[in-house]
């Protein structure tokens, strides 16, 4: 017996009307889609405005030579154009990079303005620059005068700013081998294109430096203590440190809660303090080492004779009070403190 379903009829033409139902539904959602992306680029009801804008901090205080950088924030932070840019209204006191790094340029005031380009919303900064503090020059009866205080200080109490040798600039943390003169990596260990001995020339040497300058102490221009106090402010060679060490005596003290050591001469029995300020070291990101335990202060006097040409001497200084003329890599971060004639 053979069976004919009424339904079979039927059953395609549902199939057909729900297939164009479909079509017709997703071709709806996907123009009202484009609708709206269309009218969130082109019509301006549809983009967020920018209503203000703030800059932090509002009051800065460098020296010369100094750089920190300016937070920008838009209202709303959700707003659609967030372009802006800066600008310097003395730029011979401070200048502004488009990131907003400020940097200070010779002692004064100005004032760095944010603008947005959506509405022409402004914010300031007022920037206080200030000449390096010019320390004391202090007679231990020696073949120089050593200063109160350390580069970037203003009390002999304060750690004052960390550089590498041969950089001018300060540095905030440990950048393995970021420091002047060096050219491409050379293993462990990278070649330099100043201050390279002619013996090891062949292993140090930058290809872009023909002829090595066999210089082992710091031009004027790379002594950080000349640069920022001028005159006849410089880094101590390594003799001079040798000569504060052999003719003076060290004992461990605190200064306004700050560990460091005094050291008196034995010539006339003046003294000068050096605060245990720690240092920077190769790849180190979380801050200052050792400080209030030892200090470590650069001289001008590349390391001799040569192990490599990376090394440096420095004086160093413990909570002890003991003393010693080291050297190490002159990538690290070290304190400064300035002799004159």
């Amino acid at each position: 017996m053979h069976f004919t379903s009424r339904l079979n009829p039927v059953i395609p033409a549902i199939l057909f009307i729900t297939k164009r139902l479909y079509t017709i539904i997703f071709a709806t959602v996907a123009a009202m889609l484009l609708t709206v992306v269309a009218c969130d680029k082109e019509d301006p009801e549809f983009s967020i405005p920018v209503t203000g804008v703030s800059v932090s901090p509002e009051s800065l205080e460098l020296m010369v030579d100094e750089f920190s950088e300016l937070k920008v924030t838009l209202t709303p932070l959700n707003a659609t154009d967030r372009r802006y840019s800066f600008s310097s209204s003395d730029e011979s006191v401070a200048t502004v990079t488009p990131n907003g790094n400020v940097g200070g340029v010779s002692a004064g005031e100005a004032v760095i303005t944010v603008t947005t380009l959506d509405g022409n919303h402004q914010a300031r900064c007022t920037v206080k620059v200030s000449d390096y503090p010019q320390p004391e020059a202090v007679d231990m009866g020696l073949s120089v005068k050593w200063g109160s205080f350390n580069i970037g200080a203003s009390k002999p109490e304060e750690y004052g700013k960390l550089y590498q040798w041969g950089a001018v600039n300060e540095v905030t943390k440990g950048n393995y081998l970021d420091w002047p003169y060096k050219a491409e990596p050379n293993g462990y260990y990278s070649r330099f294109s100043k201050y390279v001995p002619s013996d090891m020339s062949k292993y140090w040497l930058s290809p872009s430096s023909t002829v090595p300058d066999n210089k082992t102490v710091l031009d004027p221009e790379d002594d950080v203590a000349h640069v920022k106090l001028g005159g006849k402010w410089r880094m101590p060679t390594v003799e001079e440190c040798r000569e504060l060490v052999d003719n003076c005596t060290g004992r461990g003290a605190t200064i306004d809660g700050i560990v460091g050591c005094v050291l008196t001469s034995r010539k006339n029995g003046n003294t000068i303090f050096l605060p245990l300020a720690g240092h920077f070291y190769e790849g180190s990101d979380t801050g200052r080492n050792w400080v209030g335990i030892s200090g470590e202060y650069w001289s001008s006097s590349l390391l001799m004779p040569f192990s490599t040409p990376s090394d440096a001497y420095s004086l160093v200084v413990y909570e002890s009070g003991g003393t010693e003329v080291s050297y190490e890599r002159r990538s690290r971060g070290y304190s400064v403190r300035p002799v004159c004639e």
